[in-house]
């Protein structure tokens, strides 16, 4: 048999506000950092996780280490898809101009948007 009961004296969010608002305020910064690394990292550098620091944050060395991993992470896995979808793209294409039918339309290519973050998780 178990027993579950309601514990309702006892308001977490009342007696942690100060907490709650460093970990909303902590939750902020690595979001924006995340993104800012997220997208350097997909358009400009190749993602390592190893890589230092170069962007001004508030956030402690050892968050920093977190986002840079977490932002590594995200574009390189939008970098493999990307990759792909651009061969497949080739792929088609050179089918299309080898084949014979010209009412086939040719395949277009959309460059992709980069990632954006939208949910906190840490």
């Amino acid at each position: 048999m178990k027993l579950t009961r309601a514990v309702t004296h006892i308001r977490l969010s009342d007696a942690n506000a100060s907490k709650l608002t460093q970990l909303d305020t902590l939750a902020d910064a690595y979001m924006r950092l995340c993104q800012q690394y997220v997208t350097v990292f997909c358009i400009e550098v190749e993602p390592n996780k190893y890589a230092d620091a170069w962007l001004e944050s508030p956030l402690s060395a050892r968050w920093q280490r977190a986002v840079i991993q977490h932002a590594a992470g995200v574009a390189q896995s939008w970098r493999t898809n990307r990759d792909r979808a651009e061969q497949a793209y080739q792929d088609d294409l050179a089918e299309h101009q080898a084949q014979t039918d010209p009412q086939r339309p040719a395949p277009t290519w959309h460059e992709w948007q980069t990632p954006t973050l939208k949910q906190t998780v840490i």
